[in-house]
């Protein structure tokens, strides 16, 4: 059976679709027609057609050289029976767009398409930069030898075709993380003396010895904030569930249901939200870049109880308005959990809840939904009920208490408490691979593990622990067992390690030396650690002590001594070159 040719429309440079001669003539542009003629489509139209005459005019025309391009276009108006005018002829920028298509074809099809979007030197560079939106997102494929860029233009990724070099240009700092600037395949050099504060970047290397790479030191404190948890009100538990979130100068602190906006500079609160949903740490918040997004549940009037979910939105640029959208999703009451959480990418919201059903009384589930950000609509949903059907010896309410989950591009990952540290995901009832593990945080296509357990409040939160690397002390009295950590300043540092595994193979590729610690993240693309400071006999102060790693390199990239960090229940956000510690009513921020 032959397969039937569906006809398509030309498509001229106005948008009109045109299927006929007619509607050719009509919409007629040069820089259209010629671009169909030389990829072929123009052809295959008038084929589908049966518009022979044009058709034998076009095949004694197809093997005139690019660099005859004016002719080309004469015989085009002639084959079209368009009326000819010379100010048609200014056909440079069609020949150079050929020629550059030309040279892409050794490379991928995708760069074909963004044809525009590629510089071939300095002068199509400065052209493509000065046409970008401000604060846009920008991909701009660098094809040639040598590339000049500063950090004038923001949120551009520059991605090398060729393995180009890319001279920085720059008075002192080129902050390319803040500045939102990436580059890939590519080689950075200098002229110059910079500080360079790298973006995410991918194959890059280093030319020379004029750039000093600073990641994440963030050794500069520059501020802090006194919370008045009275600003809260009744918003949970005094010692309940606490969140804290930085855009440049806005501080935003979580403390059960109520969220409080801070501007650091005056360390006074600018705005507030608060809950009515009955769940204390339900709330679900999320922040990307300067947006800021808290999904809340308003019961939906009828039978039972069902919750309906909310979006409120806010720009950290300016927190001070608020935007409201109802989500067609509707909850019943023992599927909201405070274990889930809300994530961003390529503009949809994803939804993630782990429930143990009404007061933790049914198995573990795992729903996730996908939010398109543009018209709010539902694009996509999955569930997968009973993921872990061992956990029935635990007490009831306690049914995922003990597993460690980890949620990692929209893929929900788990170690059972029980076992020996089997990794997890919901697909499949067997696991993906041992690795003798307790405790997991993921990124960039990593595991980063811990042989001990630590207590998860939810599933992007931190990990807390007495200590990782040491077994508890026990004590028998009086018919019961207790397990102690003993803080005092005669116990001693343990070292261990942090173990990093694959996420792909479960192969294990490395260890990240390091003293105990209390608490472990993965914050934008950081691994951090925390350990708790304490006070001496003689009445001085251990400070507390954060780490920082590049998930990406696994170099470790910082240390930062940080008085009055007493209490393991802390918080951190990274954002840009700032990063804001939030310890029992205390916050500080530090500077990259």
């Amino acid at each position: 059976m032959l397969k039937r040719s569906i006809k398509f429309p030309l498509i001229m440079k106005s948008g009109a679709k045109v299927r006929t001669i007619e509607e050719l003539r009509a919409n007629f542009d040069l820089e259209s027609v010629m671009e169909l003629f030389f990829d072929g489509r123009l052809k295959v139209w008038l084929e589908q057609r049966f518009y022979k005459n044009e058709l034998e005019q076009l095949e004694r025309i197809k093997d005139i050289p690019i660099e005859e391009a004016k002719t080309i276009a004469k015989r085009l108006f002639e084959i079209f029976n368009i009326p000819f005018s010379e100010d048609h002829l200014d056909v440079n920028h069609i020949i150079k767009r050929r020629q550059k298509i030309e040279m892409l074809k050794q490379f991928t099809n995708e760069q074909i398409k963004n044809v525009d979007q590629v510089a071939t030197s300095q002068e199509e560079l400065c052209k493509i930069l000065e046409n970008s939106v401000l604060n846009n997102e920008t991909t701009v494929y660098l094809l040639g030898d040598t590339f000049e860029v500063s950090d004038k233009y923001s949120h551009v990724q520059y991605i090398g075709l060729n393995n180009p070099k890319v001279k920085l240009l720059s008075e002192g700092i080129f902050n390319a993380k803040q500045k939102g600037i990436s580059f890939a395949n590519l080689v950075l050099t200098s002229d110059t003396d910079i500080k360079f504060k790298p973006g995410a970047n991918f194959n890059v290397t280093y030319e020379g010895k004029n750039i000093t790479l600073q990641k994440g030191d963030f050794n500069n404190l520059i501020g802090s904030i006194k919370i008045d948890y009275s600003q809260f009100g009744d918003s949970g538990f005094s010692d309940g569930h606490r969140n804290i979130f930085v855009y440049e100068n806005t501080i935003v602190v979580r403390k059960g249901k109520c969220f409080v906006f801070y501007d650091l500079n005056s360390g006074k609160g600018i705005n507030q939200f608060k809950s009515n949903f009955f769940g204390y740490d339900d709330i679900k918040a999320f922040r990307e870049k300067h947006m800021f997004y808290i999904l809340d549940y308003e019961k939906v009037d009828g039978p039972g109880n069902r919750y309906k979910s909310v979006l409120y939105i806010f720009d950290l640029n300016n927190p001070y308005k608020m935007k409201k959208q109802e989500l067609d999703l509707i909850w019943n009451e023992g599927d909201v959990n405070a274990f889930g959480n809300i994530t961003i990418e390529d503009n949809k919201l994803f939804i993630n809840e782990i429930s143990n059903g009404f007061l933790g009384t049914g198995d573990v589930s795992y729903y996730s939904y996908s939010i398109n950000l543009n018209n709010f609509s539902i694009i996509s949903s999955k569930s997968y009920r009973k993921i872990n059907m061992k956990l029935k010896e635990l007490r009831p309410f306690l049914k995922n208490e003990n597993d460690c989950f980890s949620i990692y591009r929209q893929q929900l990952y788990y170690i059972p408490s029980y076992g020996a540290g089997e990794l997890f995901n919901p697909k499949s009832s067997y696991p993906m691979f041992k690795i003798g593990m307790k405790s997991i945080k993921i990124a960039s296509d990593k595991i980063f593990a811990i042989p001990s357990k630590g207590n998860q409040v939810n599933v992007d939160g931190g990990l807390y622990f007495d200590n990782p690397f040491r077994r508890e002390n026990i004590v028998f009295s009086r018919g019961n067992f207790f397990t102690f950590f003993n803080n005092d300043k005669n116990d001693k540092d343990e070292e261990g390690e942090i173990a990093v595994f694959d996420l792909n193979t479960g192969n294990k590729i490395a260890d990240l030396p390091t003293p105990p610690f209390h608490f472990m993240n993965v914050v934008d693309r950081y691994l951090v650690t925390a350990r708790v400071g304490s006070k001496r006999e003689d009445g001085t102060e251990k400070p507390g002590e954060i780490s920082i790693w590049d998930t990406d390199t696994l170099e470790k990239l910082s240390t930062i001594h940080v008085p009055e960090l007493f209490d393991k229940y802390i918080d951190i956000d990274i954002s840009g070159d700032r990063m804001a510690i939030l310890c029992k009513d205390q916050v500080f921020v530090y500077e990259s």
